[in-house]
């Protein structure tokens, strides 16, 4: 039975806190930065030196042994501030609290890319290949041609939200398996679609079901939209990515018919699959970091600053804080009145 499952695969964001000293700004709201080690990687961003860089841990195991790292670049600007830089991708984005970390810093964040995929896991490679092959006819390819150049003539029209400039360009691939491109990587809009089961085999040695990831990549204010849509919508939690995907292909891209136009999802048939959702149960440290987020840093914090208020008006001072959640507020409440009351 073919199966599909959604999930964010990258969020690139600039932070800027209109503060000269980025470092203590970002670690007042419970997050702690740090130098990085020698010889410790970093990862590069276009216009950022790393010398500038500081690091983030997010620890995933229950003793805090084991970490994730990501660099925040920094980069000082004209006026003496400072702008950030975070990228967070692949399965990083599985371990770390990402929807948390975007909502705390929500007034200084400004997406610049980001990325979301939905993985198609089919009963044979055969069935795939198909599939594969139906996408690419649309976007004017024949592989079982061997004609890569784009035909003209193809059945790319625009979404709902650009009817009257419709993406045109495309592009096919043959390195470790079919990979098409609908737009360009210079666009706010592209699509990839490639076999993911012949990419994992050719990295790993490691045999998958026959998996053909169709991944969407938005940038500027696509990108933007996208991280807003993050901050906003809190109630959605990992159901956030399926609406996210289907909202950005929706939009920007359908495929001329013979009865009109079609869906991505309509041409991939994912209405036809069964939805499987990854089970973050599973995924070590999700749940127990942002428990021991609260635990350790935010609920202590607030105590320094507003520990000496009574209970109604702590309730007040939370709400004007803005980024705790109805959930955060009455936990960072509970244990401040069990502490008081022990």
């Amino acid at each position: 039975m073919k199966t599909v499952s959604y999930r964010m695969d990258g969020v690139f964001m600039t932070l800027v806190p209109n503060c000269k000293d980025f470092r203590d700004a970002f670690n007042a709201r419970g997050y702690e930065l740090r130098d990085p080690h020698d010889n410790e990687p970093i990862r590069l961003q276009r216009g950022y030196r790393p010398e500038n860089a500081l690091m983030l841990d997010i620890p995933f195991d229950e003793k805090g042994h084991e970490f994730i790292t990501l660099t925040v670049n920094t980069r000082p600007e004209e006026d003496e501030t400072v702008t950030g830089f975070i990228a967070m991708s692949g399965k990083q984005l599985d371990y770390i609290p990402y929807e948390h970390i975007v909502r705390t810093y929500s007034d200084w964040i400004k997406g610049t890319r980001a990325d979301v995929a939905v993985d198609i896991t089919f009963p044979s490679q055969e069935e795939l290949d198909e599939a594969h092959i139906k996408l690419c006819k649309k976007a004017g390819f024949d592989p079982k041609r061997g004609k890569f150049t784009q035909n003209p003539d193809n059945d790319l029209a625009g979404g709902r939200r650009n009817k009257k400039r419709p993406i045109k360009k495309a592009s096919l691939t043959a390195s470790e398996g079919l990979t098409l491109y609908i737009g360009s990587r210079q666009s706010k809009f592209m699509v990839r679609a490639y076999d993911k089961s012949a990419e994992v085999l050719a990295k790993t040695g490691k045999v998958i079901e026959p998996t053909l990831r169709v991944e969407i990549e938005v940038k500027r204010e696509a990108a933007n939209g996208l991280v807003k849509k993050l901050i906003n919508s809190q109630d959605l939690g990992h159901d956030l990515a399926p609406m996210l995907w289907n909202t950005l292909a929706d939009d920007h891209i359908s495929f001329k018919s013979a009865t009109g136009l079609e869906t991505l999802a309509e041409v991939m048939g994912i209405d036809q699959a069964e939805i499987i959702k990854l089970d973050y149960s599973k995924i070590e440290g999700e749940k127990m970091e942002y428990e021991r987020w609260l635990r350790k840093q935010a609920i202590p914090k607030y105590e320094r600053e507003y520990g000496h208020l009574d209970v109604e008006d702590k309730v007040r001072s939370l709400s004007r804080i803005g980024f705790f959640s109805q959930e955060e507020m009455a936990t960072i409440l509970g244990a401040l009145i069990y502490k008081n009351e022990a």
